[in-house]
């Protein structure tokens, strides 16, 4: 589960992936691609504060200001270069099967991240449950892992040999529901950094 030091990672640009450069520590000769300006820009303040030892690739495209990400064409030829060891990707919202985004093209670049990449980890709290985004990323037979405080559900549906499993934090349900999220992406963040006790729900 954690970043280890000499992989090759890529990251999405959303508000859960988007914490991930604050919490890395220790990795050394690891290349980070993004399509986030604000990851990029985070990742090399943890290599000027000496946390990290890192090759940051920004990916070309054409901007979206309201996301602090690129897309489009050039994106997606660029991802096509790649073999990635895991991806981390963000949605804007997922039912039972599939996880959406709301934009296009950038629902496009996060797909090729996860094809091109070994392992891929799907990153989204419960109020992304039934949220209302069009564009498809992938379905959950597509993607190796799911991060979330959201219970696993029972009528999930699974098509694949590739083994899915929830991470559900086993201590959520102990913070108000006002506090629900931050407490969710902290406590994600630093079991990627020190492996909390989590359950392992396999699908």
């Amino acid at each position: 589960m954690q970043i280890q030091s000499g992989e090759i990672i890529v990251i999405d640009g959303g508000t859960t992936t988007g914490r991930i450069p604050q919490y890395l520590n220790d990795i050394t000769q690891t290349t980070i691609v993004t399509n986030s300006l604000k990851i990029a820009d985070e990742l090399n303040r943890a290599i000027e504060e000496q946390r990290i030892q890192a090759e940051v690739i920004m990916l070309a495209g054409k901007t979206n200001t309201e996301q602090d990400v690129v897309r489009g064409h050039m994106t997606n030829e660029l991802l096509q270069r790649f073999k990635f060891d895991k991806a981390f990707i963000s949605c804007g919202s997922f039912d039972t099967s599939d996880c959406y985004e709301f934009d296009l093209e950038e629902a496009h670049a996060s797909h090729i991240m996860i094809q091109k990449s070994q392992l891929s980890y799907l990153l989204a709290d419960s109020s992304k449950r039934d949220a209302h985004a069009s564009y498809r990323i992938d379905g959950f037979s597509e993607i190796d892992y799911m991060i979330s405080d959201y219970a696993k559900p029972q009528n999930i549906e699974y098509f694949n040999h590739k083994q899915v499993y929830y991470h559900h934090l086993m201590f959520e349900l102990t913070f108000s529901p006002y506090h629900h999220k931050s407490i969710f992406l902290e406590n994600f963040l630093r079991m990627h950094l020190n492996p909390m006790q989590i359950y392992h729900l396999k699908i």
